[in-house]
């Protein structure tokens, strides 16, 4: 199949990661894959005029500086192409298209019929940053969607009475595996994620170890993020920009304790990421994480918003350290029975050759 994905731009993100692996997958089993982004860069609506030379400069940025660091930091095997803006002058004849990102959903769905099959993969309710006017006009277009956990199916039914089809999303256990796992015993080694968004709980993750540090001795705080965006505590070692292979090996590799407080998400990959490698992980219980872990018995979950909460959960580990072995143990086993990207790419092209040949 010829398959044109169609995204806002070029950058590091864990939604962007996703629609990656998508696209090198689906190569790899021999589809013709290209992904697209528009120099002119989309208008989220939450800018105000002045911003617009500042969208543009981003756009040539991405395409003379980002373009060759992207493609090395994503492995990518499928071609990517910079087009003036999404038209039907630009975008090829295919079988498939699919829109990424609320902007790109309306560009799909006014492309003509002979580029392809219009899908809309929907990896969360696209609020940040944007128009919630547009951001709700573009989910009930007339686009396939596709969704990436049973929370976000439920979300969209209740609220928008919109039908989507879920498939997880998978983990890389060639990356994403550490089968020696060396636990401390000395000095327990807590992280977590550094993030823009409010959404992600940041502020509570610093109070959680700020409590930590004061309470307990002999434990290690590690951070990473693309940036350092909300003045982290000196006492926790940032790294920032890390390649996926330098977060297993710097971050994973040598937790023990990973806590992830995130308010909302639609899916909630590092915490799979961290269970793959035999990490012991305290959670929020957002997105896909009920669905992919098990409370008390391959991580623990606490309610969002509620870093006293999380800071009693991490307690608790730490005052039965054989507890942390264990969710980690059976963490780093049950992750592989319920998220794999083999099964996740052949329901994906399992259902495009569907649609495309009713």
């Amino acid at each position: 199949m010829k398959i044109s994905i169609i995204g806002t731009g070029l950058f590091k993100s864990g939604g962007m990661k996703i629609i990656f692996e998508y696209a090198n997958r689906l190569s790899l089993k021999g589809h013709d894959v290209v992904f697209y982004y528009p120099l002119k860069q989309y208008n989220f609506g939450y800018e105000r005029f002045i911003n617009t030379a500042r969208r543009y400069y981003g756009a040539l940025k991405d395409y003379f500086i980002n373009s060759d660091d992207i493609k090395t930091f994503y492995n990518i095997n499928f071609k990517i192409k910079a087009v003036p803006f999404i038209s039907n002058n630009f975008i090829r004849d295919s079988d498939i298209v699919m829109a990424t990102q609320w902007p790109t959903a309306f560009d799909v769905f006014d492309l003509s019929s002979s580029k392809g099959k219009k899908f809309y993969f929907l990896q969360d309710y696209e609020i940040w940053d944007s128009d919630k006017k547009r951001v709700d006009e573009a989910l009930i277009l007339d686009l396939f969607k596709i969704t990436i956990s049973n929370y976000n199916k439920e979300f969209f039914k209740k609220e928008f009475n919109i039908d989507t089809y879920v498939i997880l999303n998978g983990i890389d256990y060639e990356l994403y595996d550490i089968h020696e796992k060396q636990f401390n015993n000395d000095e327990i080694v807590v992280s977590f994620i550094e993030h823009h968004l409010d959404s992600k709980g940041v502020i509570n993750a610093i109070e959680v170890v700020k409590k930590l540090n004061n309470n307990f001795k002999n434990l290690k705080f590690i951070c990473f993020g693309q940036y350092n965006y909300h003045n982290i505590p000196e006492f926790v070692k940032f790294y920032q920009n890390l390649s996926d292979e330098e977060v297993v090996k710097k971050i994973y590799g040598v937790t023990d304790i990973f806590i992830y407080p995130s308010l909302k998400e639609g899916f909630a990959l590092p915490p799979a990421e961290a269970m793959a490698c035999k990490c012991a992980v305290v959670t929020t219980t957002v997105g896909a994480i009920p669905e992919y872990s098990i409370h008390e018995n391959t991580a623990i979950h606490v309610t969002p918003n509620k870093p006293q909460e999380m800071y009693n959960a991490v307690i608790n580990l730490l005052n039965n350290k054989n507890k942390i072995k264990m969710l980690a143990e059976n963490a780093y086993i049950d992750i592989r029975k319920k998220l794999d990207w083999n099964n996740s790419v052949t329901k994906m092209e399992e259902l495009f050759l569907k649609k495309n040949n009713p």
